[in-house]
């Protein structure tokens, strides 16, 4: 079968002049075709293309003149040769570096940021007029944009976000902001590139503890989950409350024993989870359980392994669900669907429980299970390069915001851990949480 050929545009009635830096044409594919112009600026390249919106070819000339010569005064007086409001080049940005082959993780960082800030500070105002100052009083929009912004309307809907943004984010931040303004530089949308400086605020970026859960903490949510899913009343509940309590159970049974992130979990299929026989237990329900994460994650391709203790979590989630073929969701709504927003559940929970702030204040979220499962890993005494790897983040993370996690007391744990472990194998005892 022949293929259909694409409709294309030709210039045509081309008209070149100041010396063949201006060419005025029209195009083939336009049914009124209005005039174009294209210039090219001595000791630029590429060029600045515009449309006339004129029919009449004196007109035309005249307005091209105008623009040759105004780009012209730009290049010498060192102004950038190109006009435009930073959203439109922002976008004009990412359509560029898709085309570039820019990968779906960084993309969507620049669309996140985008979108939710950049677009709402800047948004219309023209890019090149942008200065130094603009830049600084972002940041310190920035900086309070969850407690005093617009964030402070939004907060009840947006549950991973921190009232503060951390070190790591805001470094984040100002890379991917530079990234586009350089490129902006290199087309001639902005003369210099700013420099990008986040103030520091009191307390903005002190090493603090990750919101997580003690063992006892644990063990009580634990404990109610397991209620709420078999408890009084639950057989009067309708099968499609029914399903999502399991699944809100098992998505912290898992968070919790795979160190995986929330968006990490919400896009868990089946096929991506794989066993085998761990020859260090007799009990049948501790088995290796090893998540393959793809490429489009956060960190790229990993292996994450899970504790022997998963492997009952998932075996029993995908007797349940309807859904538990290799290309369904492990955590799912009643249609099959991927679950991402059982944050909600979880707050309303973890408040009944009176469990919503740890002891300093920190509001706990879906991450709090991530932060969980390193803390334990740390604390048995799992080399700190190896729960990096797992978790797909660096050892300088997890160093900066589980130092409390010393030396003395992994070593402690290590042991009376490899003991428990020792007893556990010869007595084929069960300590499974469900």
């Amino acid at each position: 079968m022949a293929k259909k050929r694409t409709k294309t545009s030709k210039y045509i009635n081309k008209h070149v002049f100041k010396d063949g830096m201006a060419l005025l044409y029209q195009k083939s594919d336009q049914k009124k075709k209005p005039w174009w112009c294209r210039i090219r600026v001595p000791g630029h390249t590429g060029y600045v293309v515009r449309s006339t919106k004129l029919y009449n070819f004196a007109d035309a000339k005249a307005f091209a003149d105008k623009l040759y010569e105004g780009l012209r005064w730009k290049a010498q007086n060192d102004l950038p040769l190109k006009s435009g409001r930073f959203i439109k080049v922002f976008e004009e940005f990412l359509a560029a570096m898709e085309v570039q082959g820019m990968s779906i993780h960084r993309l969507r960082v620049f669309r996140s940021f985008g979108t939710r800030y950049w677009g709402v500070f800047f948004g219309q105002k023209h890019l090149e007029r942008l200065r130094q100052r603009d830049f600084e009083e972002y940041f310190l929009w920035r900086m309070s944009y969850w407690t005093e912004g617009p964030g402070v309307e939004l907060a009840d809907e947006v549950y991973n976000h921190a009232k503060i943004p951390s070190r790591n984010t805001m470094k984040m931040e100002r890379q991917t902001l530079g990234q586009f303004l350089k490129w902006a530089h290199r087309y001639d949308y902005i003369r210099v590139v700013p420099e990008l400086k986040a103030p520091k605020r009191d307390g903005a970026f002190k090493r603090e503890r990750r919101p997580s859960f003690t063992t006892k903490e644990f063990q009580r949510l634990t404990r109610y989950l397991s209620d709420w899913t078999k408890g009084e009343g639950y057989e009067n509940v309708n099968l499609q409350h029914k399903h999502q309590r399991m699944m809100v159970r098992h998505a912290v049974l898992i968070s919790a024993n795979t160190g995986l992130r929330p968006q990490e979990l919400h896009k868990l299929k089946w096929h991506q989870v794989s066993y085998a026989k761990n020859e260090r237990y007799k009990n049948p329900q501790k088995w290796n359980t090893m998540i393959q994460i793809p490429s489009d994650s956060k960190t790229g391709a990993r292996e994450a392994i899970a504790t022997a203790d998963a492997f009952i979590y998932f075996q029993r989630l995908n007797e349940f669900s309807p859904h538990n073929g290799p290309d369904d969701y492990v955590i799912c709504d009643y249609h099959g669907k991927s679950v991402h927003n059982w944050g909600r559940t979880l707050t309303k929970i973890l408040t009944e429980l009176d469990m919503l702030f740890t002891t300093e204040g920190k509001k706990r979220t879906r991450y709090s299970f991530r932060h969980y499962f390193i803390t334990q890993r740390l604390e048995t005494g799992v080399p700190i390069h190896l729960v990096a790897h797992i978790c797909g983040t660096s050892v300088g993370n997890i160093t900066r915001h589980y130092f409390h996690v010393t030396k003395e007391e992994r070593l402690k744990a290590s042991i009376l851990g490899y003991m428990e472990n020792a007893l556990d194998a010869a007595t084929d005892t069960t300590d499974t949480i469900s």
